[in-house]
């Protein structure tokens, strides 16, 4: 199950998230690696854990964001899912090779941010089949292959092995996105840091 939705916010609210991120004072910092076991790494910031730790961070306008995909979208009736377990931003430029990874949680949802992203400069988002779970060998076929297009927010089991795809030459952009990660309720109860 790979689901996709467009248009997720309202054009005012997508373009003051695009302007955030694309700003030159928000902080990125490098060395942060998807995989721990490679010395591969992307530019990534923590937004936090729970509500408090966002607006400790200046991110509490992640929070309406939040509650508004899981009104719209029903994300509690659909993954069982009512909250987040943490925000974090990642990004990418041209040279930075992304590596297959899975991810920590039951759910993983990323948003796309940037609005006038061009599908020629790359930098989507491939998971893998479902028979590739295992990073010590190549993956062999792409489950789906989801194109960054500003507005557009995808879901997806975390133990999914995906990646994000290069970014082209010929981009000068970030490519940066918004990573929710999500546990099903039953097995957020006794989960502990």
């Amino acid at each position: 199950m790979i689901d996709v939705y467009d248009n997720v916010f309202e054009l005012h609210d997508a373009q003051f998230v695009h302007h955030i991120l694309t700003d030159q004072k928000f902080m990125w910092h490098y060395q942060h690696k998807s995989d721990k076991s490679q010395e591969i790494y992307h530019w990534h910031r923590s937004a936090g854990r729970d509500e408090e730790s966002l607006k400790k961070n200046g991110f509490e306008w992640l929070i309406p964001m939040w509650d508004h995909v899981m009104k719209k979208y029903k994300f509690k009736e659909r993954y069982n899912v009512d909250t987040f377990r943490r925000i974090y931003f990642n990004a990418h430029t041209h040279g930075v090779e992304p590596q297959p990874h899975i991810d920590d949680g039951d759910f993983t949802m990323i948003y796309y941010p940037i609005l006038d992203w061009q599908k020629n400069w790359g930098g989507g988002t491939i998971v893998w089949d479902e028979h590739s779970q295992s990073k010590k060998e190549m993956p062999k076929d792409i489950d789906k292959h989801v194109e960054y297009v500003g507005n557009r927010l995808f879901v997806f089991p975390a133990k999914r092995l995906h990646q994000a795809m290069p970014v082209s030459r010929i981009c000068f952009k970030l490519r940066s996105v918004i990573v929710f990660k999500c546990y099903i309720m039953e097995r957020l109860d006794g989960y502990e840091d």
